[in-house]
């Protein structure tokens, strides 16, 4: 098999979610390229764009890893991935109106959390009422 093929197959699903699974490994190979690169690029010099290559490809991977994760978690039971959204979305609300965890921080994230969840949960139950 060339290696054009192997992408070919990778990206060719009969579901959503295999599909989403194909592009965010394809995503995460190039990251993981990138990283390598920059990487290998700091024996040259450490400065400029390397350190910009490998810190971009760390950040791709991570970002392709998250949503391959969440896209396992949607694949088997999409209310997980709602309640997790919540929560991650909370954090950064959170996170962003304090600027600090504090308590209050806390007691928000809790709040912002059962109304993010409530709110992504009516969605999904509207969506799939269709």
């Amino acid at each position: 098999m060339k290696f054009s093929g192997l992408f070919k197959k990778i990206l060719k699903s009969k579901t959503r979610y295999g599909r989403i699974e194909g592009y965010c490994v394809l995503v995460l190979i190039v990251g993981a390229i990138m990283l390598s690169a920059g990487i290998g690029l700091t024996i040259i010099s450490p400065k400029g764009i390397s350190a910009v290559l490998a810190m971009l490809g760390s950040l791709i991977s991570f970002l392709a890893t998250v949503a391959l994760i969440f896209t396992w978690l949607a694949k088997e039971n999409p209310i997980i991935t709602v309640v997790s959204i919540s929560f991650i979305l909370s954090v950064i609300i959170s996170i962003l109106i304090m600027g600090t965890i504090g308590l209050f921080a806390y007691i928000l994230m809790g709040i912002f959390t059962v109304v993010i969840s409530a709110v992504l949960l009516s969605i999904y139950y509207i969506m799939s009422k269709k």
